[in-house]
């Protein structure tokens, strides 16, 4: 198994690199040019897992599109798995080979700074054993978990806002060794489970009053039986 990344396995001798150092790197690797996915984990080294889940998860703190956060939240929790084993960041090809031309890379870095400006205010170093690879498996499955809300299609404008932020406090806790922030994206993600369990069965509810008002209760078992029997001599006709 390949050796874990930095960012699951800090070191005490060197304080970490600043996420504005890699962004411009990025950008200086990209040189004007179209880079693809696989180019820009190459380009951020042991820091592209932690820094490709920010890159992915910030712009939809800035304006969310519909329709991108399936995507990315699949690219994220494949991420995800890497943090947990500590193996080299991976994508399968056709993620890894998709082109972002220069610009729009300059869009989403720029996006990014200006999150990391108001992230920078409040983060230090502390705690940071909890970003220690001995740590990777609790991690690595926050960040899966919060990718799979990320992606989960919920007719609910602006649904995506909540996950996005804190994968990328939880990112970005990872980045700069940061264990407090690291606590507040896990937490964030707990509560965001219980916030979602708490509506289903909100939903739930109010379905099951509607269909009792409507007079739509549970069929009686003699009646599915029948519905069996004459789906059995439709499909008997057909066939």
């Amino acid at each position: 198994m390949d050796q874990p990344t930095d960012v699951t396995n800090p070191t005490d001798a060197a304080p970490p690199a600043r996420l504005s150092d890699d962004l411009k790197t990025l950008l200086a690797h990209a040189n004007g040019q179209p880079i693809a996915l696989q180019g820009v984990l190459d380009a951020l080294a042991d820091r592209g897992i932690a820094v490709m889940i920010l890159l992915l998860s910030a712009p939809f703190l800035i304006n969310p599109i519909p329709g991108f956060s399936t995507a990315f939240g699949l690219a994220i929790g494949i991420l995800s798995i890497c943090v947990m084993f500590g193996i080299k960041p991976w994508l399968p090809g056709f993620i890894s080979r998709r082109q972002i031309s220069f610009e729009r890379l300059q869009k989403v870095v720029h996006a990014v700074e200006w999150v990391l400006r108001k992230m920078e205010k409040i983060s230090k170093p502390r705690l940071s054993f909890l970003c220690h690879r001995s740590f990777g498996l609790i991690n690595g499955l926050g960040l899966l978990s919060l990718a799979f809300l990320l992606a989960l299609p919920i007719p609910i404008p602006g649904n995506n806002i909540p996950p996005a932020i804190f994968l990328v406090i939880l990112s970005f806790g990872l980045l700069e060794r940061d264990g407090v922030l690291v606590i507040v994206g896990h937490l964030g993600n707990i509560g965001l489970w219980i916030a979602l369990f708490l509506v289903g069965n909100l939903l739930l509810e109010s379905l099951s009053f509607i269909t009792d008002k409507l007079g739509w209760t549970t069929p009686s078992p003699a009646t599915q039986q029948a519905a069996l029997d004459l789906l059995s001599t439709v499909c008997s006709l057909i066939c």
